[in-house]
């Protein structure tokens, strides 16, 4: 009897792939790679973001995410404004990414 495995990936919820094995055995070896696989692409992901983020350009980009992000934020009513999350976005505005 063939054993099925359905899998659906987080990044596209849509597209569901349907995995046959003969027996627990394949089915575990195949669980156990896509595993690997997954992992291998969630360290590239980090890695190339990391690379980014540390670059000149980087830099440059996320203290203007930032800048557009705070400005939003604290031009938002009292009621709706998170002080506390602003605080903490200049924070890392001015230590990480800090640009001037």
């Amino acid at each position: 009897m063939d054993l099925e495995l359905q899998i659906q990936m987080k990044n596209d919820p849509v597209d569901i792939n349907t995995v046959t094995a003969k027996n627990s055995k394949d089915l575990q070896e195949i669980v156990d790679q896509l595993v690997q696989d997954c992992k291998h692409i969630e360290n590239v992901k980090i890695s190339d973001m990391e690379e980014f983020a540390t670059s000149l350009r980087g830099k440059f980009v996320m203290n203007e995410v930032i800048q557009y992000g705070l400005t939003v934020m604290e031009n938002l009513p009292d009621r709706e404004r998170p002080d506390s999350d602003i605080q903490d976005i200049k924070r890392i505005r001015d230590t990480i990414f800090k640009w001037k």
